[in-house]
């Protein structure tokens, strides 16, 4: 992986903050289990690595991009 620069990395830190709302919603089904809190940190962790991959070239909008990684990770986790 190529190393990034500051300003590469705060843009990728407010994706991230500007998703977080919407990484919460795909949780949301999970709030009953007694070990939420991992859900949701499960779900952070995806999301952050799945965006250090997304290419905004690529056509493919960003909730999709998460949605579409964060969701098989919780189906696995859960």
């Amino acid at each position: 992986m190529e190393n990034k620069t500051f300003d590469q990395n705060q843009n990728l830190l407010d994706l991230f903050n500007d998703n977080m709302y919407f990484i919460n919603t795909l949780t949301s089904r999970y709030k009953t289990y007694p070990n939420y809190e991992d859900v949701l940190q499960t779900a952070y962790l995806t999301a952050w690595e799945s965006l250090l991959r997304y290419n905004p070239e690529s056509g493919v909008q960003v909730t999709t991009w998460i949605q579409a990684n964060v969701v098989p990770a919780l189906k696995g986790y859960a």
